[in-house]
This record gives structure tokens, C-alpha cells and sequence, in this order.
């Protein structure tokens, strides 16, 4: 039923390019943008979006098609200008849109694919939801899996609550990506039960992941760098004008902050994937000494609290490996 649904839709698409109006990157056409059973129409204006929707209306008529007015939103993205503004606006009645004589609804925020789209273009809404559906995930992993042993459990943790949907489209400068690290941090700390103000590194150490920072810049990149070697030439255009807008761009900043971040050349992102264990060095070398050796000593004190290392209870009572681990967490 894709193939069909596709084949069924091709018309409206070539019938909305040949309209000659919308949103266009150059020479391309961006205005009709369809995945699945979803469309996406975007216009300059409301004069063209009324265009295309009456496009939409001429073949719904001859192809006996219904549009559903209901599950259809108009998002108005305001210039980086508005962005001072915290509220959300107000739409008067001459913005609204129809499709199949019935209104669509204005909204401020809207789900895409998955993604929250905002107005305002910031991505608060997005992270904030991604982080809820992380927490959840978390907690239901610390109960279904409250009986296996630590290690079997990290590493479990790494598949179950690693997907970070979305990330790559985050930009990765804005305050909110933060809560969703400590999230994860918090959600560690849960697993090998640490002291819930263990410091950030020794987190990563015991469980021998990278900050998860580092992690959703790494992603970043790869995305980048996937998209410049992909098969469409629209979508190679777009990321490489991207990353040559630099600031200008949100493809641009993400690139040239996650490139700043692990010292690498902007002109070098698409030459190598950055895998995760150079991330993991990278991670490693930032760490002094002493604190790597203060955090592998607290890994080994967990493995003897939970009996998955041996221990003589001559050198010490296991009732004082909970003093010890306060003192080297912290």
C-alpha cells in the first residue's frame, strides 16, 4: 500500500510544482514535501499557501480524494527577529487556511514525523517531550530488569534507552539539551546506584559510556556527513549551502559548535565517520590522572558491593564499602 500510495500522490506533487509557487532553496523546489501518508505544504506566503491548497482542492475533486481538515495544522514560523517575543501569537481569522471547505487550525506547536515543530523555531518543546519519553523509558527499564546483575544491566542500558530520536536536528547550544543529560546521567546513577551528586565524569567512567553530550555532538556530525555523501542531490544542496552559511544557518551553528567542541576541522566533517570510540578517547584524554584512577577504583568498590568481584573481609567490612564509595562518588 506505500508503493500505491505514492504512485497515487505522484500527481499532486508534480500538479503543486508546476503551480510555481512556495518555498523554494535556489532552484529547488522545497514547497511539497511528502513521506509516507504525510504532506507537508510550505509557502512564503499566504497568498501562495492559498495557491496550493487550491491545487490540493482541484485534484481532491477529480481523484475523489478527501483531505481531513481536522488532522491538517498551519504553523506560521516568524523571522529570528520574533524570537524575543515568549508567547505565542495570537492568528486573526484572515490567516486561516481551508482544504476540502472545512478551516485548519492554527497551531503554535505541532508534531512532524515524531519532531515538535515551534513557531518561535526554538526546539523546547522537542527536547523537553524527548526527555519524558527518556525518563519513561528509563524507569521501565530499572523495573523490568531490577533483578540482573550490573554489568548485564549497563549494557542493556545502552540499547534500550539509546535511541536520542530526533537529536541531530537539536540545536545543540540551547539550555535545554542540559535537562536532557542530566536525565540520562540521573538514570545511570539509578543503575549502579551512586549517590545522586556522584560527579559527571565518574558517572561515565563506571559505566563506560561518553557523556552523552559528546554522544549527541558525534551524531550531529555523522548526520551531516551522511547527508552530504547522500543520493539526493536536494538534500546534499541543502546541507552543503548549510554548512557554508556557517552562523547563518542551524545546520551551520550545530557544525561549526560540535566541530569547536572535539577540535576538528569544519572542512574535514565529511571525509571520516567519527566512530564511538573516538569519541571515548577523545573523552579520555580530557581526564587528569587522578580522577581517572579515583574512578576506576570506585567502579571496582560497586562490583565488590554487588559480589560481581572478589573480596576479603579481612582488609575490610563490606557495611564501610558504602563510606567508600560516598568519598570517591564525589
Amino acid at each position: 500500500s506505500p508503493i500505491l500510495f505514492c504512485v497515487y500522490l505522484d500527481t499532486l506533487l508534480i500538479e503543486l510544482k508546476k503551480a510555481g509557487v512556495g518555498c523554494y532553496i535556489g532552484n529547488w523546489f522545497v514547497a511539497a514535501l511528502g513521506y509516507a501518508d504525510d504532506v507537508v505544504l510550505l509557502a512564503p506566503t499566504a497568498r501562495a499557501m492559498r495557491t496550493m491548497l487550491g491545487v490540493c482542492d482541484k485534484f481532491a475533486s477529480e481523484f475523489n480524494v478527501l483531505f481531513n481538515a481536522n488532522k491538517s495544522k498551519c504553523i506560521t514560523f516568524k523571522k529570528q527577529s520574533y524570537l524575543v517575543t515568549q508567547a505565542p501569537p495570537r492568528h486573526s481569522a484572515s490567516s486561516l487556511f481551508s482544504i476540502s471547505g472545512n478551516c485548519i487550525e492554527n497551531v503554535y506547536s505541532w508534531s512532524h514525523l515524531g519532531h515538535i515543530l515551534r513557531a518561535n523555531l526554538l526546539d523546547d518543546d522537542d527536547i523537553l517531550s524527548r526527555r519524558n519519553s527518556l525518563v519513561g523509558q528509563i524507569n521501565s527499564f530499572l523495573c523490568n530488569f531490577s533483578k540482573v546483575d550490573v554489568l548485564v544491566k549497563n549494557a542493556l542500558f545502552r540499547v534500550y534507552c539509546s535511541s536520542h530520536y530526533g537529536s541531530e536536528l537539536w540545536d545543540l547550544t540551547n539550555p535545554k539539551v542540559e535537562d536532557y543529560c542530566v536525565a540520562w546521567r540521573k538514570g545511570l546513577r539509578k543503575l549502579w546506584k551512586l549517590p545522586y551528586d556522584c560527579r559527571s565524569v565518574n558517572v561515565a567512567v563506571v559505566s563506560n559510556t561518553v557523556p552523552l553530550y559528546d554522544e549527541l555532538c558525534r551524531r550531529v556530525l555523522n548526520f551531516v556527513r551522511t547527508c552530504l555523501h547522500c543520493d539526493s542531490p536536494l538534500v546534499q544542496a541543502i546541507v552543503t549551502n548549510g554548512v557554508s552559511a556557517g552562523m547563518n544557518s542551524p545546520i551551520g551553528r550545530n557544525v561549526a559548535h560540535c566541530s569547536a567542541y572535539f577540535n576538528l576541522s569544519v572542512g574535514n566533517i565529511g571525509a571520516s565517520k567519527l566512530r564511538s570510540c573516538d569519541c571515548s578517547n577523545m573523552f579520555n584524554s580530557k581526564i587528569d590522572t587522578q580522577s581517572a584512577i579515583q574512578a576506576n577504583v570506585l567502579r571496582e568498590i560497586l562490583l565488590i558491593r554487588d559480589g560481581l568481584l572478589e573480596f576479603s573481609s579481612d582488609l575490610m567490612e563490606v557495611s564501610e564499602l558504602d563510606d567508600f564509595i560516598m568519598l570517591l562518588a564525589n
